[in-house]
């Protein structure tokens, strides 16, 4: 018997998006130094919020921690009913930051959300 991969365990883990040079694949734990890093650096301009949630205004040496507990709540928390899916996007293999779609079921009601995450101003 073959032994269980993440990807069989976790499908989000093996999905892959791609067109030309833009790579998305499932975010892993091994991926969130990169784009912690990036966010560390700065995502946008002083004075300009294109979040929902201020996340990225946390002190440099909290984002690292509040992101990887994110990310893992993310995963843990994953149900046909209610999913965060966080995509690591790659531009010519370099990462260049987060896309995520969400949603919930609420009894008959569907929430569906398409963010920007976090790709990196002028990176693309």
């Amino acid at each position: 018997m073959a032994r269980m991969t993440l990807d069989d365990i976790f499908p989000a883990f093996g999905l892959e998006i791609s067109g030309g040079p833009l790579r998305l694949r499932g975010l892993r734990t091994e991926d969130i130094p990169a784009v912690t890093e990036l966010a560390v650096r700065g995502i946008h301009g002083p004075g300009f919020l294109p979040f929902l949630y201020p996340w990225s205004e946390a002190a440099p040496d909290e984002l690292p921690i509040n992101a990887a507990r994110f990310y893992w709540d993310s995963f843990a928390s994953f149900t046909p009913q209610r999913w965060h899916l966080n995509l690591v996007a790659r531009w010519e293999d370099q990462v260049v930051g987060v896309q995520d779609v969400f949603a919930r079921t609420d009894f008959r009601k569907w929430l569906i959300h398409l963010s920007a995450g976090s790709l990196k101003e002028g990176s693309v």
